[in-house]
C-alpha cells in the first residue's frame, strides 16, 4: 500500500475528517455517537453508552493533524477545563501504519500537561537567549513521557 501524504490537507477538512473518524472509532467500541455541526462550546462529539447498566455521557473534543509531528494545537483556556466528562481524542492521519491513530486523554491530563509545558517553554530561554513571548497557543504531543498509555486506548473511556 501507498502512504497517503495528508499533510497538504486544509486544516477545516483535517479537523472534519478527524471528527467523523472517531465517531466512526467510538461506534465500533459499542458507543452511540452525535457529532454537532459548529459552534457547540468545547466539544464536538457526544457519545453515550450503557456500561454494566449504568448510563455514561461523554463530550468528546477532537483535535487532528496531518502533520505527520504527533502535536496538537490548543488555546490557553483549555488549562482550566478539568470537566470528568470531558476527553480529548487527537486524530494523526499521516503516519506510517497508513491509517490514523487515535489518542485519547481526559480533559484533566490534558490542562495538566498543557499549562505545566507552558511555564517552562516561558521559562526557558529561545534564540539569542531571549525569554519567549506569551500567546494564548499550548500543544500536547508525543513529548510527554506517559504519551504511548494513550495510544488507541479506547477502554480508558470506560
Amino acid at each position: 500500500m501507498v502512504k497517503r501524504d495528508f499533510s497538504e490537507i486544509n486544516r477545516e477538512h483535517v479537523g472534519n475528517a478527524a471528527e467523523f473518524y472517531v465517531a466512526y472509532k467510538l461506534s465500533l467500541n459499542g458507543w452511540i455517537c452525535a457529532p454537532f455541526s459548529k459552534n457547540v462550546k468545547d466539544f464536538d462529539l457526544l457519545a453515550h453508552k450503557t456500561i454494566k447498566g449504568k448510563e455514561k455521557f461523554l463530550k468528546i473534543q477532537v483535535k487532528g493533524s496531518s502533520k505527520s509531528n504527533y502535536s496538537w494545537f490548543l488555546n490557553k483556556k483549555h488549562e482550566d477545563i478539568k470537566d470528568p466528562n470531558l476527553w480529548y481524542i487527537f486524530v494523526e492521519f499521516n503516519t506510517e501504519k497508513n491509517y490514523p491513530e487515535c489518542f485519547i486523554a481526559p480533559s484533566e491530563k490534558i490542562a495538566e500537561d498543557i499549562k505545566k509545558d507552558h511555564k517552562k517553554y516561558m521559562s526557558t530561554p529561545g534564540k539569542n537567549g531571549k525569554l519567549h513571548k506569551n500567546t494564548t497557543m499550548r500543544r500536547w504531543g508525543s513529548w510527554y513521557n506517559d504519551f504511548d498509555k494513550f495510544r488507541e486506548n479506547w477502554k480508558i473511556l470506560e
